[in-house]
């Protein structure tokens, strides 16, 4: 099963990088002229390329793992130092679309804690 998803994965990488190549020469218009609307859905296209990359590389870091190519180097990390890291990958984009960041206030944590932790019990099983 491993070797058939690490073998998908690969053939899937060639077309990204083919896509990841000609978008961008597109985009800049160096191929041709573009209209505004062309180029608002070559950027959705080129963002959902990269997206798919990344899940791509995902599912091969997943095969090595399982097949022990890639030893898991596992570090104790306090929980608020992943929402910290988590938090400040994504700032930009939440702040481009006019998402603000927050601290939770406690007495909100508290209301959502019992969520929280099931997330964290189920999110264990895999």
């Amino acid at each position: 099963m491993i070797s058939v998803v690490s073998m998908a994965s690969h053939e899937l990488k060639t077309p990204l990088s083919s896509m990841r190549m000609i978008l961008p020469l597109v985009l800049e218009r160096k191929v041709g002229p573009l209209s505004d609307k062309q180029a608002e859905l070559l950027t959705v296209a080129a963002g959902a390329v990269e997206r798919m990359r990344q899940i791509v590389e995902t599912i091969l870091d997943l095969g090595r793992l399982a097949s022990g190519k890639m030893p898991l180097d596992v570090q104790p990390l306090r929980p608020a130092e992943l929402v910290h890291r988590a938090v400040a990958t994504h700032r930009a984009a939440f702040e481009g679309k006019g998402i603000e960041m927050r601290r939770m206030h406690r007495t909100t944590f508290r209301r959502y804690e019992p969520t929280l932790r099931r997330s964290i019990t189920y999110s264990r099983t895999f």
